[in-house]
């Protein structure tokens, strides 16, 4: 007989898990007052990030950023909860991000912005 095959980590809804990283807008993010994207210009730098981190096939950019409440969310999809916390907590921590970045895990059956399991990051 041949064995049946382990899935890693199954979604019991049958969706593809999707980490959203939720960014707070509360601040500049080490911009110096007067610079050309000052208020904000971390988005721009989260999302090169992505773009290079997402290169190499190790992960997916699920769906383009957007402002969500007082947070603006990014999305990244296509590898296990491990890789995309890690990707979370990555964006987190880079130079001028503000404090206070946490997680949403999810799946792309879910309705609405938010919904899910919150981790913390910073």
């Amino acid at each position: 007989m041949t064995p049946i095959p382990a899935v890693a980590s199954q979604d019991p809804i049958g969706g593809q898990l999707v980490v959203e990283i939720h960014v707070p807008l509360n601040g500049a993010g080490g911009i110096v007052p007067g610079d050309p994207g000052y208020e904000f210009g971390w988005i721009d730098d989260i999302e090169e990030f992505l773009d290079d981190e997402s290169s190499d096939g190790s992960f997916d950019i699920y769906d383009e950023g957007e402002d969500f409440g007082e947070a603006y969310a990014f999305f990244v999809a296509g590898a296990p909860e491990e890789v995309l916390l890690g990707v979370a907590a990555d964006v987190a921590a880079l130079p001028g991000v503000p404090s206070g970045a946490f997680a949403v895990v999810t799946d792309d059956k879910s309705e609405e912005i938010g919904n899910g399991r919150r981790v913390a990051l910073s």
